[in-house]
C-alpha cells in the first residue's frame, strides 16, 4: 500500500512538473480530428455535369458535383463505411462525399451524396478523446474550465463530422440517448460523464441541481452516475438554501406527476419514453401490469386478448406466483386497468413520499434521491407488481403498531400473491422475539404456519406452478 502512495504521489508530481507540455500535446490531439476534417473538405475534386441525357455515378476520396446548366441540385445525404486500418490513407476519404449517384428529374439533378464514415473508430476515439478533456478537467485549475469546454464543443464537432457526419450535431450540446432502442446511446455515456466532471471541478450548489434535474427528465441514464460521484465528492452534504432545499424536494413529485399524465394521453409519447430508462424503454403503459392482469384473467377466461401493447401475442400460462394467482380473477380491459392501477400506483407513491419529507426531516436530502433510484423508477415505469408489493409494504411496515393484526395479514396476503415477502413475516417474528412482544409474535407465527400450508398445496396440488413459469429465469427468490 506504502509503494502504491508513494507511486501515485510520484506520478503527481510528474503531471504537475509537466503540465504545460502536456496540456499542449492533448490540446493537438483532441484538435487533429478538426483539422483532418477542414483538410478534407478543402481537398475535393470538383466534377461538372454538362450531360443531362445521362445518369452517372462518380467514387472518389472528397468529391463533389457542380453543372453548367440551369438545373439545380437537389441534394440527399446517406453514409458509406469507410475502412482506415490499415488502409490509413483513406483518413481523406472520411466526413467528405466518396460516392454521387445523380439523375435527370423534372428540371432539377436529384444527387445522393454517401459521405465517408466509420462508426467503430468513432466509438473508440469519442471515448478517447472525451476521458483527456475529463482528465484536463481533474488536473487545471478552475479558471480554465471555459477554455476546456471550447475545446469539448471543437474536438466532438470534429469527430462527428468526420466520422458520423450525418448525426445530429446537437447531441454535442444535449447529449440524449434517442428514442430507438440500440446500442447507440452507449455513445453518451462518456459526454455525460464529461459534464459531470465539470459540475463537480466548479463545486456549486445551483449548478448540482440544474444538473440534477437534467438527469431526471432529460437523461435519467445517467442519474445513478452523477449521484454516485457526488457522494464521494461532498457526501451528499450540499447545504442548499430554503428556496433550493423546496426546489430539489419538489422533484420526485413533479416527475412521478408528469409520469402520470404522460401514461395516461398516447399523445405524450416521447415524454412518457424519456422517464424510462433506455433499455427498458416501449411506449406500452404500464408493460408489467398489462402482463399480470392478464395472467389473472387467464383463471377464468381461457382465450383473452391484448389489444395494444407490448404482450400481443402472449399466451395463457402459469404465472409462477403464489397460490392466490390461480384464485384471483379479472374480467376487465388489460389495457384500461393497466393504466388505471399505474395511475393510482404512482399517485400512492407520491402520498408516501410527502409523509417521509414530513418524517424524516434530518434526512430528507437522502428521499428524493431514494424515491428517484434507477430500481424505483424502473418498477414504477412497468407498474411491476413488485412496486404494488412495496406500496403495500410500506403502509404495513408503518407505525405497524397500529392495527397489527389488519397490517400483518396485508402482508401475508402479497406473501401468497408473489412469495418473497414472506421474509417480511420472518422479519417481524424475529424482531417480536428480540422486543419480547409475545403477541405480535403468536400472530405472526400463525399466519406463516397459514402461509406455508397453503403453499404446499399449491407447490403439489397445483400443477407446481410455483416452480414452472413461461420464462424459466425467474423463480421468485424459490430457486
Amino acid at each position: 500500500m506504502t509503494k502504491l502512495i508513494k507511486a501515485n504521489n510520484f506520478l503527481l508530481k510528474l503531471i504537475k512538473k509537466n503540465l504545460v507540455f502536456i496540456n499542449i500535446g492533448l490540446i493537438i490531439f483532441l484538435l487533429s480530428p478538426l483539422f483532418l476534417l477542414i483538410n478534407n473538405q478543402l481537398s475535393q475534386e470538383i466534377f461538372n455535369i454538362d450531360d443531362p441525357s445521362k445518369n452517372n455515378i462518380f467514387e472518389g476520396c472528397g468529391i463533389n458535383i457542380v453543372s453548367d446548366t440551369n438545373y439545380k441540385i437537389d441534394e440527399t445525404l446517406s453514409t458509406k463505411d469507410v475502412y482506415i486500418f490499415p488502409e490509413l490513407n483513406n483518413l481523406k476519404c472520411l466526413g467528405v462525399p466518396v460516392e454521387i449517384i445523380y439523375s435527370f428529374s423534372e428540371n432539377k439533378i436529384v444527387a445522393n451524396y454517401a459521405l465517408g464514415s466509420n462508426y467503430k473508430a468513432f466509438k473508440y476515439i469519442n471515448l478517447l478523446g472525451n476521458y483527456v478533456l475529463i482528465f484536463l478537467i481533474l488536473v487545471n485549475l478552475r479558471k480554465y474550465i471555459p477554455h476546456i469546454i471550447l475545446l469539448y464543443f471543437m474536438f466532438n464537432f470534429g469527430i462527428y463530422k468526420l466520422f458520423i457526419p450525418i448525426e445530429p450535431i446537437t447531441e454535442i450540446i444535449l447529449p440524449v440517448a434517442p428514442f430507438e432502442i440500440g446500442d447507440q446511446f452507449i455513445k453518451f455515456f462518456v459526454n455525460n460523464l464529461f459534464l459531470i466532471a465539470v459540475a463537480l471541478k466548479l463545486d456549486k450548489k445551483n449548478l448540482y441541481l440544474s444538473l440534477f434535474i437534467y438527469f431526471v427528465f432529460v437523461s435519467i441514464d445517467y442519474l445513478g452516475l452523477f449521484i454516485f460521484l457526488l457522494f464521494f465528492k461532498n457526501k451528499l452534504d450540499f447545504n442548499f438554501s430554503e428556496k433550493q432545499d423546496k426546489l430539489f424536494l419538489s422533484i420526485p413529485i413533479l416527475f412521478y406527476s408528469v409520469r402520470i399524465v404522460s401514461g395516461i394521453f398516447t399523445y405524450f409519447d416521447d415524454i412518457w419514453i424519456n422517464l424510462g430508462q433506455t433499455i427498458y424503454r416501449g411506449y406500452t403503459r404500464y408493460a408489467d401490469s398489462q402482463r399480470l392482469l392478464f395472467f389473472i384473467k387467464c383463471n377464468g377466461n381461457p382465450d383473452p386478448k391484448i389489444t395494444e401493447g407490448y404482450f400481443l401475442d402472449i399466451q395463457c400460462a402459469a404465472h409462477g406466483g403464489g397460490p392466490l394467482d390461480t384464485i384471483l380473477r379479472f374480467n376487465g380491459d388489460v389495457n384500461t386497468w393497466s393504466k388505471i392501477l399505474g395511475t393510482l400506483t404512482t399517485f400512492l407513491l407520491i402520498l408516501i413520499y410527502l409523509k417521509c419529507v414530513k418524517y424524516f426531516k434530518n434526512y430528507r436530502v437522502f428521499l428524493p434521491i431514494f424515491f428517484l433510484s434507477p430500481p424505483l423508477v424502473h418498477l414504477s415505469h412497468y407498474g411491476n407488481d413488485d412496486f404494488i408489493i412495496l406500496l403495500i409494504s410500506l403502509y404495513a411496515l408503518w407505525d405497524i403498531r397500529k392495527n397489527t393484526l389488519f397490517k400483518l395479514f396485508l402482508i401475508l396476503l402479497i406473501s401468497l400473491f408473489n412469495l418473497h415477502p414472506t421474509s417480511i413475516l420472518i422479519g417481524i417474528a424475529v424482531v417480536a422475539v428480540k422486543k419480547s412482544n409475545y403477541k405480535v409474535f403468536i400472530n405472526t407465527f400463525v399466519l406463516l404456519i397459514i402461509f406455508s400450508i397453503l403453499f404446499f398445496w399449491d407447490l403439489f396440488y397445483n400443477s407446481a406452478h410455483i416452480a414452472l413459469m413461461p420464462w424459466h429465469d425467474y423463480g421468485f427468490g424459490i430457486f
